[in-house]
Formats: structure tokens, C-alpha cells, sequence
């Protein structure tokens, strides 16, 4: 079954090819015509990949074309163009997620899985410490969840120190929210307050959903509640150099 149909501009009876010019554009006309099919090799990757790199849009589908022509000619190029094309998607990715900064401590994209009141839910920040000196987070705190922990590697913990220089992932470090007061609606933002040891508090507001970038909307909090009612526990503290 076909995943992307490359359709040639219609062409009227009327026109006249030139001489000898009649074979070479049958050739490329079934080139055009050539569907992208699920299995078959492009230069080690199969024409299900190029569907998904192209898109499915009428630009897509004549990138497609392309793709599929050139890796016949030249796999090494339809390599380069895949690899073009994933670098492009990542830096628009990058220009797209937000990012907080504060006294050479950088929390890029920092996101929270959406999830009903009364439910759980985790969090994910990226901290990156540009400082001289390692830092210490020692509590999370939001008016939204009746309690907030600390996780470094699953395991629960009080305190995590990133050492200068360094970066914490979200596959290591996760923020738990239990209890939650408010739904967490995909698309806005959930404000939270990361305490350091010896620094200021550091406001965040954390983009609900993965793929949501730069939200503008702010979830509604609860009122009289404020966002030192609840904060992280944990067991023990664990230092990442």
C-alpha cells in the first residue's frame, strides 16, 4: 500500500516534445509517478522514513520525490538529506521550547504530563548550572498538588546538587505532584518555585504536555493557597557532578 503518491503535473495533449527528448521524459515521469512504499531500501533507510521526514502535506509529498529519486542515483546524498532535514526539525524545536534563567542556573524546557484534579503527575526539567560553584536543589513547591517529591533515578530523594559546569536530564530527575488541586490542562503552563541551597528561589512555570512550547496560559490556582503550603520530601540527598 502506497504511504505517499507522487502525482506529475498534468501535461496538455497539445504539447509537442522535442526529438529524441521522449525517453528520457517517460523516465522521469515515472520517477514522479513512483509511489513511497513501506518497504525497500533508501540508503539504509526505508521509504516508510522518508514519508515521515517529507510529511504529508503537497510540499512534503514532492520532498518525497526528491528523496526517492536521489537515493536511487546517490544513497550517500539521500543520507545527507535526512540528516539535513532531522537537524532542521531539531533546531525549530529548540527556537520553539522555552527556557528560565537566574544566576547561571538554566531550566530548559521544563514540562509536566497533563492530569485531572485529584490526581498524580510528574514533572520534567532540564537544569543546566553555568555557575562557578555546584548547586543544590533542595524543594519544589506549587499551590496546585498537596504534596511535591523529588525523584533522582526513580528513587526518592531530598536534595539533588548539580555540579558547575554540568546538566541534569529529565530522564534522571523528576518532580512528582500528588494530590493535585486543579486540572492540568495540554497547553498551559503550571507554576512552580525551585528553592536552592545559599540562592534565591527560582519561579518556573512548567509547560504542560512534552510538545507544548512557550505557553502563554497559566493554570488558575487555588485561592487562599500559596505556593509554600506544599514542597518536596524525600529520603536522602544525592549529588550529581
Amino acid at each position: 500500500m502506497a504511504l505517499c503518491q507522487i502525482r506529475p503535473p498534468r501535461v496538455s495533449g497539445h504539447q509537442k516534445q522535442p526529438a529524441g527528448q521522449h525517453r528520457e521524459n517517460r523516465s522521469t515521469t515515472d520517477a514522479r509517478q513512483a509511489p513511497v512504499r513501506a518497504r525497500g531500501e533508501l540508503g539504509g533507510l526505508d521509504r516508510r522514513s522518508a514519508c515521515k521526514v517529507a510529511g504529508w502535506s503537497q510540499r512534503g509529498k514532492a520532498w518525497a520525490a526528491v528523496a526517492v529519486m536521489a537515493s536511487k542515483e546517490d544513497p550517500m546524498k539521500w543520507q545527507a538529506l535526512v540528516l539535513g532535514l532531522t537537524l532542521a526539525v531539531a533546531a525549530a524545536a529548540g527556537a520553539l521550547a522555552h527556557t528560565e534563567q537566574q544566576a547561571g542556573i538554566m531550566v530548559t524546557h521544563p514540562w509536566v504530563a497533563s492530569a485531572e484534579a485529584g490526581g498524580d503527575t510528574t514533572g520534567h526539567p532540564t537544569i543546566v548550572n553555568r555557575g562557578e560553584s555546584a548547586i543544590e536543589l533542595v524543594n519544589v513547591t506549587s499551590a496546585a498538588a498537596e504534596r511535591v517529591h523529588l525523584l533522582l533515578d526513580g528513587q526518592s530523594t531530598e536534595t539533588v546538587t548539580v555540579g558547575n559546569g554540568k546538566t541534569l536530564s529529565p530522564k534522571r530527575l523528576e518532580i512528582r505532584f500528588e494530590g493535585l488541586k486543579v486540572d492540568l490542562p495540554t497547553g498551559k503552563a503550571l507554576p512552580v518555585t525551585l528553592h536552592f541551597a545559599d540562592r534565591e528561589p527560582m519561579d518556573v512555570h512548567m509547560a504542560i504536555g512534552r510538545d507544548t512550547m512557550n505557553p502563554q496560559q497559566v493554570v488558575k490556582l487555588p485561592q487562599g493557597h500559596h505556593a509554600e503550603e506544599s514542597g518536596s520530601h524525600g529520603a536522602s540527598g544525592h549529588h550529581e557532578d
